[in-house]
């Protein structure tokens, strides 16, 4: 699993579009989490596609947490350990996940909008852990932490 951070609007897709262009091509399923919602995370390990692409991940923490289902533990239990899953299954299978890091500057006075943010970073911090490589793109430019 690859996972992909950075600011927001700071070339991510591109980067992705760009460094991974043998992989995403017309054997690829693109994910948007911002218009998509969570349930349709659980149908893509079962995608004929060898490349999935998760755009937007804090989109869909943030949905899960909204309707109280739990902690950023519990939405990577439910839905991205299966995608681990698939992709370990076929050494041909990539996952790239990508997500804008809104754990920098201010800490937020709203309850909730703190809550997010720190279950975003646990998320993150899980994701770090699992991947055989992270990317943090700024400006279009991506370092890898590996």
């Amino acid at each position: 699993m690859y996972f992909i951070t950075g600011g927001a609007f700071n070339g991510k897709k591109r980067w992705v579009l760009t460094k991974y262009s043998y992989d995403v091509n017309d054997d690829c399923k693109w994910y948007h989490c911002y218009t998509e919602k969570n349930k349709y995370i659980m149908t893509l390990p079962y995608s004929k596609e060898s490349t999935l692409v998760i755009e937007g991940i804090e989109k869909s923490l943030e949905e899960y947490l909204k309707n109280g289902h739990g902690t950023a533990k519990d939405f990577y239990d439910r839905y991205l350990l299966k995608l681990l899953t698939w992709e370990q299954q076929d050494e041909k299978r990539k996952l790239i996940i990508i997500g804008t890091d809104m754990t920098k500057g201010i800490v937020p006075i709203d309850k909730d909008v703190r809550h997010f943010r720190d279950e975003l970073g646990r998320l993150y911090q899980k994701l770090v852990q699992m991947a055989d490589d992270t990317i943090i793109v700024w400006f279009g430019l991506g370092q890898s932490l590996s």
